[in-house]
């Protein structure tokens, strides 16, 4: 298969690769010299511990219809989906004005982003409230692990 980079032609023999690695994303299957995205934007950087670009995990979504849009069947999304809930009954505490503003400030961001409150201001509330509302469970590992 071949993909119109700029105005060159490269070959591809094998798929471009997308995983998820410690909160980042990682594209293998393109050499160094051919950026993932020629549009201007420089989130991706370059890691040759790996041999493959990569950038923060965030800008997922707006990735893969840019990915799509260039690499087409070339392009393999090996990220994983987070996993769907169904609570039996729902019994949350009513949140309170703050917390409340909090939920529809992450809706209205695109179900995206951190919630940042202080310690005892009911963060796992809105969390739960969050959760209940898009059905998905949301889990971030904030574990330190060496690269």
């Amino acid at each position: 298969m071949y993909l119109l980079i700029g105005l060159f032609c490269m070959r591809v023999s094998h798929t471009i690769s997308l995983t998820f690695d410690r909160g980042t994303l990682i594209l293998t299957g393109l050499p160094a010299h051919v950026r993932p995205n020629p549009d201007g934007h420089h989130i991706w950087r370059w890691d040759d511990r790996v041999r493959a670009w990569r950038t923060e995990a965030i800008h997922y979504a707006t990735l893969m219809r840019t990915l799509h849009q260039r690499f087409g069947p070339s392009l393999t999304d090996h990220v994983s989906q987070p996993a769907r809930v169904r609570w039996p009954r729902v019994h949350l505490p009513k949140l309170r004005p703050e917390q409340a503003e909090a939920v529809t400030a992450w809706t209205k961001a695109g179900a995206r982003g951190q919630v940042i409150m202080p310690t005892g201001t009911g963060k796992t509330e809105v969390a739960l409230a969050i959760m209940a509302q898009v059905q998905v469970a949301i889990f971030q590992d904030f574990s330190c692990r060496p690269c």
